[in-house]
């Protein structure tokens, strides 16, 4: 029996990043230089980091040349990428190596025997992340027995923000070996500097999510075996990698599952923690939670609601499987998780890969209660991991969820309550254009503005009531199309609302502008009446004529349902702009006239009888 959930309109969300991008794929955008680093500095830095010393080198097998005054070099952004780009990603050497690391007290500590092949060039470059306190400390490397001491060398420092960035080295080494093996030990302040990577979120990915520094290596060569040792009920999340167990193995390579450092991690502790594993539709998921939570009962009703939301999202985009692997924590301490990780309460995190959602109680309560943000999370697969549109990906990611819950309930709850209470929201909404909300005008956590509820709301919830009525305009086809088209042309790359915009025109095969201007640019919402109303008898049928205003001038097709007295009823198509008038031959006397039956349209709502026929605008 279905039991009505508890409510939850502004289901507060997270996605962490748009899209997953692998490393051959990235690209650094054009800056000018900084004030700080005029043209003569930066052009005198990028030499001095691509050079290699003449002078004649000793007999050694391997020597490290030193400077004489070790200095600190600034970088602009635009020198930095040049050379990430053009020397680091293009060494002639390539690296195999052994990662061993261990997580504790907030810290990762690890040891990593490494052997670099063709090493031909004579330089040997490496990087790393840098913050104010301290953020990774490179404790000891020692190639062909011989100890490199990073102290003694150039740094080479791109400041990305606040005192955090990235540092580059270029050592000479003096040797006739092309092949050369090494350790080092390393510790990562994990913790304490966990948010720096929101504002280290650049293109330039330094190391494994383990070590997050690195030695240069051609990136068609690389590979990185990890080993990690976690404390007990302890995950850890990689984005669109996955979960990390205790002991588990992940490899980094150009052919793996992963190729690089993800762009953002988390360490998540579930007590008394347990898993299930299962294949649905051709994927395989793996599921954590407390293992007194596990029940047949419980986990089949979250295999029938996966199924449930597979199914219609597979139908919508064309696209069956964004993955083939899907990670889902359920976490009895969500909330304080939630709040000491981002500093707010959000109600289910993404990333790319895995969900990690609020435990209520009992499995069927959790999916009793939180069945939307489930829906929620699981469309991020498609808009927002398989590809990204910025902002905007909050709105398809939404209409999904709507669909799949369309299915889930009964039909009049969801229509004559739940979007109505929606709908509600967001015409007393006049604040924010839609437009305001996605185009990064407000984009900062700590914005006010735009986790109040009101900005919050007009990007969650007016959003996909726009998708609701260009569907409505261009037919159930086209919509799949534009939907499976948006996807497919910005898999694995960066998007944004102009692009789909521009997808929609292509596949409806006309100009749309009219319809997202006057839905993206203005805080009102159509406005319907319906007046001059008259019935009358022609023999065993009856005439209707009436029109349709609208106050707000929206031009749009509304859908229209005459009820008859015999409990029947007829769907009519009707183009408003501004105005338009219905006149209809029926089998029997119309009783009720409803515009917008099934929420397609935000508008107005309003009741009340015309020459004895109940009006509704819902």
């Amino acid at each position: 029996m279905w039991k009505k959930p508890v409510v939850v309109l502004l289901v507060a969300v997270l996605v962490v990043v748009s899209g997953c991008l692998n490393r051959s794929d990235q690209t650094a955008s054009s800056v000018q230089p900084s004030a700080s680093s005029p043209e003569s500095v930066t052009s005198n830095t990028e030499a001095s980091l691509t050079s290699t010393s003449n002078e004649d080198h000793k007999s050694a097998p391997l020597e490290f040349e030193y400077p004489e005054t070790p200095q600190i070099r600034e970088m602009n952004r635009t020198v930095a990428y040049d050379f990430w780009e053009n020397h680091f990603l293009k060494v002639p050497y390539y690296v195999h190596g052994n990662i061993s690391v261990e997580y504790r007290d907030g810290t990762f500590r690890g040891r990593y025997e490494f052997t670099i092949f063709n090493f031909t060039s004579k330089t040997l470059y490496i990087a790393r992340y840098f913050a104010p306190d301290g953020f990774v400390d490179i404790n000891n490397i020692t190639i062909e027995g011989v100890p490199l001491n990073l102290s003694k060398l150039d740094r080479y420092r791109y400041e990305i923000n606040n005192g955090s960035g990235i540092e580059f080295y270029a050592v000479n080494v003096s040797t006739n070996l092309t092949k050369l093996q090494g350790v080092a030990t390393y510790e990562v302040r994990y913790k304490k500097n966990w948010k720096l990577f929101y504002s280290l979120k650049e293109n330039i990915t330094i190391g494994t999510d383990f070590s997050f520094w690195d030695l240069a290596s051609n990136p068609d060569s690389y590979r990185i075996v990890v080993t990690p040792k976690l404390p007990e009920e302890t995950l850890y999340v990689i984005a669109c990698y996955g979960t990390v167990e205790n002991g588990s193995t992940v490899v980094y390579s150009p052919d793996s599952r992963i190729q690089h450092r993800s762009i953002s991690t988390v360490i998540v502790q579930v007590p008394d923690l347990d898993r299930v594993d299962f294949t649905l539709r051709g994927m395989n998921f793996t599921v954590y939670l407390p293992s007194w939570a596990i029940s047949s009962e419980g986990i089949e009703a979250l295999k029938s609601n996966l199924s449930l939301a597979l199914s219609v999202y597979g139908n919508l985009t064309g696209i069956e499987r964004p993955t083939d692997r899907f990670f889902i924590i359920f976490h009895p301490l969500f909330w304080r998780f939630s709040q000491e990780t981002y500093g707010y309460t959000a109600r289910g995190i993404n990333y790319f890969g895995t969900l990690v959602l609020p435990y209520d109680n009992d499995l069927l309560t959790t999916l009793n209660n939180y069945q939307l943000n489930l829906f929620h999370e699981l469309g991020h697969e498609w808009f927002g991991h398989y590809a990204g549109f910025g902002l905007f990906v909050e709105t398809p990611t939404q209409f999904l969820m709507l669909e799949a819950y369309s299915r889930s309930v009964p039909q009049d709850y969801f229509y004559d309550y739940y979007m109505d209470e929606v709908e509600k929201q967001v015409v007393s909404i006049k604040n924010f254009t839609y437009i305001e909300t996605i185009t990064g005008k407000y984009d900062n956590f700590s914005d006010p503005r735009l986790y109040s509820r009101e900005a919050w709301y007009i990007r969650y919830f007016k959003g996909p009531y726009i998708l609701r009525s260009l569907r409505f305009l261009v037919g159930d086809q086209k919509f799949r199309q534009i939907f499976h088209t948006v996807l497919e042309e910005c898999h694995g790359s960066y998007c944004d609302y102009r692009d789909f915009i521009r997808i929609s025109e292509k596949v409806y095969g006309d100009d749309l502008s009219w319809f997202f201007n006057e839905w993206f640019n203005t805080t009102e919402v159509p406005d319907y009446n319906v007046t001059v109303l008259k019935i009358t008898q022609a023999g065993d049928t009856y005439n209707l004529t009436f029109t349709i205003n609208d106050a707000n001038d929206f031009k749009m097709p509304v859908p229209v349902r005459i009820y008859m007295e015999n409990g029947e009823y007829v769907d009519e198509r009707v183009w408003v702009n501004g105005t338009a008038t219905v006149s209809l031959e029926l089998p029997d006397k119309p009783v009720k006239i409803v515009i917008d039956p099934e929420e397609v349209i935000v508008n107005v709502n309003r009741e009340f009888r015309l020459s004895d026929i109940w009006i509704k605008v819902d």
